[in-house]
């Protein structure tokens, strides 16, 4: 995934590099990859991020039924060396409710990103978690990541877990807001 990528590129080498997080996160779990690399850069809502809000469509990247994936941020643009962070960010949007959202998966990891600018403002459950929903999620891991400035009017303004067991979270986490816990 690239900044400077293209949806209808296949996704499979650097030159032929995609812009959506979720399009690059779908073809891996159809072909049974388990990378995702994500150039280090500023991805938001229809710029990386997806820009639709629909039943089946409530974040800015939605991780459902996957097991196996690494979702690995801040690579140069040949992919060759993690740089520094991709960066997911509402910009201001008001479609997303949440910036990442992930269910019913095990063994994932999300790594050297930035995540920013969620606002879970919806009905149960898009009312938690308004940077990262976690719901059923097994043997995962967060690490090298900032989430900040994530907003939930509920439970988990940065991160919210509910359900599953072995998950670990490394980084980060700076002024994010809920009205019963911010982190």
């Amino acid at each position: 995934v690239s900044t400077n990528g293209d949806d209808a590129n296949d996704g499979k080498r650097p030159a032929n590099s995609i812009i959506t997080i979720q399009k690059a996160i779908d073809l891996a779990i159809s072909n049974d990859y388990n990378n995702v690399y994500v150039e280090a850069g500023i991805y938001t809502q229809g710029s990386g991020l997806s820009n639709t809000d629909d039943a089946n469509n409530y974040a800015g990247v939605n991780i459902i039924n996957a097991h196996n994936i690494n979702l690995l941020g801040g690579w140069n643009s040949d992919f060759t060396a993690q740089i520094g962070y991709s960066e997911l960010d509402s910009g201001g949007g008001s479609v997303s409710k949440h910036i990442v959202w992930v269910e019913d998966t095990t063994n994932l990891t999300i790594d050297r990103f930035v995540i920013r600018g969620g606002n879970a403002n919806g009905a149960d459950p898009h009312d938690d978690g308004g940077g990262i929903h976690f719901d059923s999620v097994d043997n995962s891991l967060i690490t090298n990541c900032m989430i900040s400035n994530n907003n939930a009017i509920i439970d988990g303004g940065g991160i919210y877990v509910e359900g599953g067991t072995s998950n670990t979270i490394s980084g980060t986490l700076l002024d994010n807001t809920a009205n019963h816990g911010g982190g």
